[in-house]
């Protein structure tokens, strides 16, 4: 049969009718006492920890000491290994920047240099140009008297033989045929054609050239012309006969009185050289023209109406 379950008012009744004597006092646990150390005790017993740990590893690295040179020894060559690839490719880098830096550098050397080239080539320009101009100034200074003007050369006979030249004045800016025309040092030549706006020179390499010349230490009259075998050597000849002409290396010659198309005293030229013509009768001079005609940029003309019934080739 079921338990019959007894009240709780019934429970409380019952341990009210518990004496009292029965009842124990409730007994209260107490933790034991913790120890108590003082400073002085603690300070020692941390000194002899901090000599047992360095005796600890003194003994431990003696027995570990062999361990620790083989691993050395191994890991040695891999750390040179790595130390080298480390070095290969700094080294590698730094070529690389290197060359980077020096192809920069010799871009910008070399661009500064060109541009001191072009400078340097002005600046030569300049002054052949400047010393030629002087020339020129002292050729009108020495000729003062004749009215002149000047022209600029626009071109040169085909194949640089100069046998004639090209100026870029005409019969627009008052230029007529035979006209004289001088450069830096000397006599060039004349005008042989005239168009509107340009000229046509026939310099003295031409060979239809011909000037009457006079040896100016001897006073002794020649006839200075051009030759096709000598124009490469910028050279004009001299046929003269030897028992009658007065004529030496050196000889400085001018234009002659004679000529009705070149004014006279205007210099031409030196003998550079003289030959026979192997008959022991006539000789040949070989002339150097004191006029660059190569080199002219720019020229002076003489403008005074001359008569032209000269020679038929002056």
């Amino acid at each position: 049969m079921p338990r019959n379950k007894r009240p709780l008012y019934s429970s409380l009744r019952d341990l009210v009718r518990v004496s009292l004597r029965d009842l124990k006092p409730i007994q209260i646990e107490q933790k034991p006492n913790t120890v108590r150390m003082s400073v002085c005790t603690r300070i020692f017993l941390i000194v002899l920890a901090c000599i047992g740990l360095i005796l600890t590893t003194f003994l431990v690295g003696n027995y570990l000491a062999p361990a620790g040179s083989f691993l050395n020894r191994v890991a040695s060559p891999i750390q040179r290994g790595f130390s080298a690839i480390g070095n290969a490719f700094s080294k590698a880098s730094e070529r690389n920047r290197s060359v980077d830096e020096l192809t920069n550098e010799n871009a910008v050397l070399r661009q500064q240099l060109e541009a001191l080239q072009y400078e340097n080539t002005v600046q030569k320009v300049q002054l052949e140009k400047l010393a030629e101009l002087s020339e020129l100034y002292e050729l009108d200074l020495s000729y003062a008297d004749y009215p002149k003007t000047g022209a600029e050369i626009i071109s040169v006979s085909p194949g640089n033989w100069m046998d004639s030249i090209m100026i870029n004045k005409g019969s627009s800016e008052g230029m007529k045929d035979y006209y004289p025309v001088l450069t830096g040092g000397g006599l060039l030549g004349c005008i042989r054609t005239v168009s509107y706006h340009s000229s046509e020179i026939m310099t003295l390499l031409s060979s239809d050239s011909y000037i009457y010349g006079e040896i100016l230490r001897s006073g002794d009259r020649v006839g200075v012309t051009g030759s096709e075998s000598l124009q490469q050597e910028n050279l004009c000849q001299i046929e003269f006969v030897m028992d009658k002409v007065d004529i030496a290396v050196g000889d400085e010659i001018v234009t002659s009185s004679l000529s009705t198309v070149y004014p006279p005293g205007i210099r031409i030229g030196m003998i550079t050289e003289i030959r026979e013509k192997g008959d022991g009768v006539n000789g040949i001079a070989y002339l150097e023209p004191y006029a660059r005609i190569r080199d002219a940029s720019t020229v002076l003309i003489i403008t005074d109406d001359l008569p032209a019934e000269e020679d038929s080739a002056p």
